[in-house]
């Protein structure tokens, strides 16, 4: 037995569980000077654990002498990790009778009637909430007994008093607030089986002054005004709202790995989670959807007809527990093959395809038999053939857990509502086209003219249009073999990272010369003075997740110190706007510059969301560089009319840009739709 066990058995024999039938279970008594008549008292002590709570410490203390009688509850667990604050709802007298337990740092407040009973001025104790109302009551009619107090001040208490012994008599409804830096008050829950919807939890993280308070910190530490404020989060819907995260064991190198958690609300179904694993040792990643409503009263199974192209983009969601068939294909897939997925039909046969493939090393390797190989190779090039869409298939989930789905088409049609709002669009966008046209047609003139210097008469088009508010890192033959290698089609993943990340180091250090700079002198070590220059403190960035993320390695090497951000832009399935569902920001980012990193751009308008957010959070539009490697005339008119005063910072401005970027340089495969193109989902 190792030393851990020991100390959680003496843990628990010190600390058992209330039960007035246990002989052995009798309170400690101890001689102890009484306060009031200094005479020699009794003090009795318990050590016991509240049910569905935690561990306690009962101290009554009592004077044969004089009568004085005193009861006090302290914990007898650590401080907790996190401050708490619970929230009641008091909506008739039963819940008046919730027992509480109140430690000695905790502040009591009702709102409705603005009072408040400060830390410190009780001992920790368990008691009821009538009892904590009835003892304010009690102490305030003794002001008023005793005279001393002014006719105007005791006419108001008299009137607060009235209100007091309605809340005890539970005429209105009310709530009261229990504020408790040491984490260790509670409040009972009538019906521990279920959720107490009248009880809000809260749990935050500590302020230095709190910390002092508890003694966790010395008395001497001053505040730092460089570090973020830690978030508050509830414990039941807030939570909703976070990315979270911890720490897992890689599965391929067995070292420490980051999973990030995120609740996610899918249309017409209900919510997951979807876990995303990436280990920064050896680049391993992984991704899983879970259930987040647990297993379902029945089973289900979904047969889809795949006899459209466009089938091939619904959504699916299929479970680790769903058994998969494609009858046409003779093909069944067990469950845990592929594990719990949040795609397409085309991305489920192309995960499809990759797992047959990595897994029948023994079917087309060179001790396999020439029947078995080409039985293999044909089974293959029909499952490619049916994520093409070439020919009609039934796919069909059988989910005993009742947890997949398959999107139905009738979820994207529009009311009519929708298609006049679509039409109303249509004419709002009317002259942003006739705009962009003239410029549009210059770029294509002027790559017909000649192709191999397009990128560069292209910017120069760009330039005349936006002016200094957009700038390109200089073209020359190292540019242009850099984006040549990353649209060529035989590069290597690897090569792919390797050459990307050369060319966002390009990007970024040329964004890095438009944030300020301030004279700066140094002593070279041969004793000479060079006047210099260095950064202006107040410099941060922020990415726009995911595809952000590709160039915050780059950002790192350039800027070691500079502090990230995040902001998680998605598109709605239903109405196609994009909406914001977590942002991460630095506490003080309204008075910093900012480098906001999005690699390709399209349409500009995820970016004008991310700027919304900025805006949001008192960041002025002029302080915001946008690093990019890739973006369209389109996105660039969009931004120049939406955000006219940020800057941008890019490598070319193209009709057609890689939007498979960030799925190649993820180590993703990405499809291909009906006339061949590559496809992407994010």
């Amino acid at each position: 037995m190792d030393i851990n066990e020991n100390e959680n058995k003496s843990q628990s024999s010190v600390y058992a569980d209330l039960n007035a039938e246990d002989p052995e279970q009798v309170p400690s008594e101890i001689e102890s000077l009484c306060m009031n008549c200094h005479e020699t008292g009794i003090t009795k002590i318990l050590v016991t654990k509240i049910p569905l709570w935690k561990e306690v410490i009962l101290l009554s203390f009592e004077c044969d002498k004089c009568g004085y009688k005193n009861n006090e509850v302290s914990s007898g667990g650590k401080v907790q990790e996190f401050g708490l604050r619970l929230q009641l709802k008091i909506l008739n007298k039963l819940d008046l009778n919730r027992q509480i337990v109140k430690s000695e740092y905790a502040t009591v407040s009702l709102p409705e009637l603005e009072f408040e009973i400060p830390a410190g001025e009780h001992t920790g104790e368990i008691t009821t909430i009538e009892g904590i109302i009835w003892r304010a009551k009690s102490s305030l009619s003794e002001v008023i007994e005793d005279g001393r107090a002014s006719k105007e001040i005791k006419e108001k208490l008299i009137t607060f008093v009235d209100k007091l012994s309605q809340l005890i008599n539970c005429e209105t409804e009310f709530s009261m607030i229990i504020d408790d830096p040491s984490g260790n008050s509670f409040i009972e829950n009538p019906n521990p089986e279920k959720i107490d919807t009248q009880l809000t939890t809260i749990h935050y993280h500590r302020s230095l002054q709190q910390e002092k308070l508890l003694g966790l910190v010395a008395d001497d530490v001053e505040e730092s005004n460089d570090e973020d404020a830690p978030p508050v989060w509830e414990s039941r819907e807030a939570i909703r709202n976070e990315v979270l995260h911890f720490s897992v064991d890689c599965p391929n190198c067995l070292k420490q790995a980051e999973t990030n958690m995120k609740f996610i609300n899918i249309p017409y179904f209900k919510e997951v989670i979807i876990m995303a694993t990436c280990c920064e040792q050896c680049g391993h990643r992984t991704n899983e959807v879970k259930s987040a409503s647990g297993i379902a009263e029945r089973g289900v199974k979904l047969t889809l007809h795949v006899v459209d192209p466009c089938d091939l983009t619904r959504d699916v969601l299929k479970s680790e527990n769903c058994f998969l068939y494609i009858p046409e294909l003779e093909l069944e897939v067990g469950m845990g093959i592929v594990g719990s997925k949040f795609t397409t039909v085309e991305g489920l046969l192309n995960s499809l395809k990759e797992t047959f493939e990595n897994q029948s090393c023994f079917s087309l390797g060179d001790s396999a038999l020439p029947d078995q190989q080409q039985r293999m190779r044909t089974f293959l090039e029909k499952l490619d053939e049916a994520s093409q869409g070439k020919f009609s298939y039934h796919l069909i989930f059988d989910d005993p857990s009742g947890n997949s789905y398959i999107e139905k088409i009738t979820h994207r049609k529009q009311g009519s509502h929708q298609k006049l709002a679509l039409n109303l669009l249509f004419l709002s966008t009317f002259l942003f086209i006739v705009n962009t046209y003239c410029f549009t047609l210059k770029m294509v003139q002027s790559r017909a003219e000649n192709s191999d210097k397009s990128v560069k008469m292209v910017n120069t088009c760009v330039l005349e249009n936006f002016g200094s508010k957009v700038m390109f890192v200089p073209m020359n033959d190292q540019i242009h073999e850099l984006h040549t290698i990353i649209r060529d089609k035989c590069t290597s993943q690897g090569d792919f990272v390797f050459y990307s990340d050369r060319l966002i180091r390009l990007v970024l250090e040329e964004s890095l010369n438009l944030l300020p700079y301030s004279p700066w002198t140094v002593v070279s070590p041969t004793g000479f003075s060079y006047d210099g220059l260095r950064f202006s403190s107040g410099n941060c960035s922020v990415s726009i997740i995911r595809s952000g993320e590709v160039m915050e390695k780059g950002l790192r090497e350039c800027c070691r110190s500079m502090r990230i951000g995040k902001i998680l832009i998605q598109k709605d399935a239903d109405s196609g706007e994009v909406k914001v569902v977590y942002s991460k920001l630095v506490q003080d980012i309204q008075r910093r510059h900012v480098l906001l990193l999005y690699p390709i751009m399209n349409t500009g308008k995820t970016v004008h969301k991310a700027m919304q957010v900025l805006i949001g959070n008192k960041v002025k539009p002029s302080n915001v560089i946008l690093v990019n490697l890739f973006c369209t005339p389109s996105s660039l008119h969009y931004l120049s009319d939406v955000m006219p005063e940020i800057s941008i910072v890019t490598s070319e401005c193209s009709l057609d840009p890689p939007n498979y970027f960030c799925t190649k340089y993820f180590g993703q495969r990405s499809g291909e739709d009906p006339k061949g193109r590559p496809t992407m989902r994010w």
